[in-house]
């Protein structure tokens, strides 16, 4: 392995050859993780079949969306405008 140095920082690098380098292997899935994955892929991935019509980030992100207002009305309902609230 040969070094060399950039500049005037110090860094160094290694030159290694890509035939050297190996690709990680995949890890197995432990036993429990195994048993929640169909169920888990049932409502992102495989309800009512086809293409998913939005991203499941996307479907988190507007429940986020809707907190604030929610909470918003929550306290004008019950009528608590106290710093607890």
């Amino acid at each position: 392995m040969k070094e060399r140095e950039l500049g005037t920082t110090g860094l160094k690098e290694a030159n290694m050859s890509t035939a050297t380098a190996s690709a990680p292997l995949p890890a197995k899935a432990p036993a429990w993780a195994a048993v929640m994955r169909p169920p888990d892929q049932l409502p992102s991935e495989r309800l009512c079949g086809g293409p998913r019509p939005w991203k499941f980030a996307w479907v988190i992100n507007f429940q986020k969306t809707g907190t604030f207002p929610l909470l918003g009305f929550l306290i004008a309902w019950y009528h608590n405008t106290s710093i607890a609230a």
